[in-house]
């Protein structure tokens, strides 16, 4: 069955969203501050980081173009991400006023280079903190972690030459002439 580009559009933007909510759950379980959680963390972000794998594949073959949700994929990565860096200070795993010192200094680079590059150099170790905890306290979903590493490596590593290069390429562009990344 070949889906229309329409519904291939409803559904890349399904798979984007749904990172919203994922982060949405994860802060609940950070405000409940509910360790017993950690594994349902733990296999949420797998589950958003594979709808974050799948969207723009997707969206791509719709051939619609770009729309809002789209133009949304970075920020439900980092709404994602940074949930789950709240949970881990919440539960104990991380100081949460190490975690908030933390936070505040990437929000602060932030705001004064405006640079996505320098934004995801913040988020860099947040992005693993789910894996070195997995692989720390529920080893068998942090094997599980490694292994779909490894797949999406495997399927299409293309995708992670993409983003480590636009990284690069916006870090050289902060740190040589000062512009936004």
């Amino acid at each position: 069955m070949k889906l229309k580009p329409k519904a291939l559009k409803t559904l890349a933007d399904a798979l984007t969203a749904s990172r919203f909510v994922i982060a949405g759950l994860i802060v609940f379980w950070a405000v409940r501050a509910d360790y017993s959680a950690l594994g349902k963390v733990i296999i949420v972000i797998l589950i958003g980081w594979t709808t974050d794998v799948l969207d723009g594949p997707i969206a791509r073959r719709s051939a619609s173009g770009e729309g809002f949700w789209g133009r949304k994929d970075f920020a439900a990565d980092m709404a994602m991400v940074w949930a789950g860096f709240f949970y881990m200070s919440r539960v104990g795993i991380l100081s949460q006023y190490l975690a908030l010192g933390y936070f505040m200094l990437a929000v602060l680079f932030l705001l004064l280079t405006r640079s996505r590059a320098v934004l995801m150099a913040f988020t860099a170790p947040a992005t693993a903190l789910p894996l070195v905890v997995a692989l720390d306290r529920l080893p068998i979903l942090g094997i599980a972690f490694l292994a779909w590493i490894a797949l999406v490596l495997i399927i299409d590593h293309r995708r992670f030459v993409r983003v480590v290069v636009e990284f690069l390429h916006g870090m050289g562009n902060w740190l040589g002439r000062g512009s936004t990344g």
